[in-house]
């Protein structure tokens, strides 16, 4: 089972249990005062795994997919952060995690990330390098959603740009 950084998709990681009882653990929490922050990968997804859309993916100008992280790190492509398809299921799992399991916030790793630019031709897009302004648009569908199901609840950002909506963010290098 993949699992940690190389998620397969957004949800609970099956090595920690079935999603119910990941559920039940964050209530838990929540009924005690403990804020439980969720962790969702910004720079890429798994091909082919459940609930993940293909066309998803950014693809290069030989109509290959792009690695996340700049290598194949087991399966890990990099999706395009405008494709309302991947905006809508991320919000999706933000409207679980904070409705559902009353989580705090949302931490996007590498919501700053460098883009590459998508070849495949996309409505959403007027040029391939629209994929780094596309984050912007990510940024505040998502924070949107994230304070229409608690106006409390955080969205922190690794690497962010101050162009979008972030409550906190970190300041990463390489």
């Amino acid at each position: 089972v993949k699992s940690g950084t190389l998620p397969i998709g957004y949800e609970p990681d099956p090595n920690h249990g079935p999603k119910d009882e990941f559920k039940a653990m964050c209530q838990r929490m929540a009924d005690n005062g403990i804020p439980v922050i969720i962790w969702m990968s910004h720079s890429g997804l798994t091909m082919g795994a459940q609930d993940i859309d293909d066309d998803w993916f950014i693809r290069g100008v030989n109509g290959e997919t792009i690695a996340g992280w700049g290598q194949r790190d087991g399966g890990m492509l990099m999706c395009n952060p405008g494709h309302p398809g991947y905006i809508e299921y991320t919000k999706k799992w933000i409207r679980f995690y904070i409705k559902e399991c009353r989580c705090k916030g949302i931490f996007f790793d590498c919501l700053g990330w460098y883009f590459p630019a998508d070849y495949r031709p996309r409505p959403f897009m007027r040029y391939p390098g629209d994929t780094n302004l596309m984050t912007i648009r990510f940024m505040e569908d998502v924070y949107d959603c994230i304070k229409a199901c608690d106006p409390e609840a955080v969205m922190f950002g690794e690497g962010v740009s101050l162009d979008g909506p972030v409550n906190i963010f970190s300041i990463a290098g390489n």
